[in-house]
């Protein structure tokens, strides 16, 4: 039985299925060890990918006979500032 890992990015999955699909898909991605990641998939990534904020791409296990959703990754089009003043002088060292 050979099984493939296929992704696709969830603004492309809801142009293809639906929002209601799809969302019936994230729905199901269960996260015990860390319910932040299980929130932002479940609650947070659709509204993320509409706004451009952050694209979720959803990862697939596919054999012949059924497709399992198994993970995702996001990443996000906005960097992050930090004033230099907030950082330890070490931290500033490493960074510059």
């Amino acid at each position: 039985m050979m099984q493939h890992i296929k992704q696709i990015n969830i603004l492309d999955m809801m142009k293809m299925y639906g929002e209601d699909s799809c969302k019936a898909v994230l729905s199901t991605f269960m996260c015990p060890l860390n319910l932040d990641v299980e929130d932002f998939i479940q609650n947070k990534a659709v509204e993320f990918a509409r706004q451009r904020i952050a694209i979720t791409f959803l990862v697939f296990k596919e054999n012949e006979s059924r497709s399992a959703f198994v993970g995702y990754y996001t990443l996000a089009n906005k960097f992050v500032s930090i004033a230099g003043a907030h950082l330890s002088k070490t931290l500033q060292k490493k960074m510059y």
